[in-house]
């Protein structure tokens, strides 16, 4: 629904071993974190193992996108940040690097098909690692 937005712009950060960047909601209404479905991380179009991908909300986390699940009683608002952290060797070289994040968001009360619906949105933006 807002893809641009789900990189907030000038978040990316470099940091040993990897990259932080504040990420998003891109629904129009605060869902619960159980409702993020995928968190995909790629950089120069390679894409990043999932174990090497956090997520933060407040108090809660870092922790994998898919210890997420269960989390039905902890809310994203459209107001808040959430960090995303991601290990990667290839995202501390020097130079500029393409970050994409792909988001999944099921969607509990809108069925399509006897299921909820999922919403994709897709945000790329660039990280510039000094030499």
């Amino acid at each position: 629904m807002f893809p641009e937005r789900l990189l907030e712009a000038e978040s990316l950060r470099p940091v040993p071993g990897g990259f932080t960047a504040a990420l998003r909601l891109t629904w129009y209404r605060a869902l619960p974190l159980s409702c993020i479905e995928r968190i995909t991380v790629t950089i120069d179009g390679q894409q990043v193992e999932q174990d090497a991908v956090r997520f933060s909300l407040g108090p809660v986390g870092p922790l994998p996108v898919a210890a997420l699940a269960p989390l039905t009683d902890t809310w994203w608002y459209v107001l808040d940040s959430a960090l995303l952290s991601v290990e990667s060797a290839a995202a501390g070289e020097p130079g500029v690097h393409e970050i994409s994040v792909v988001m999944g968001l099921h969607i509990p009360y809108l069925p399509v098909g006897g299921k909820p619906l999922v919403n994709l949105d897709t945000c790329a933006k660039q990280l510039e690692v000094a030499a």
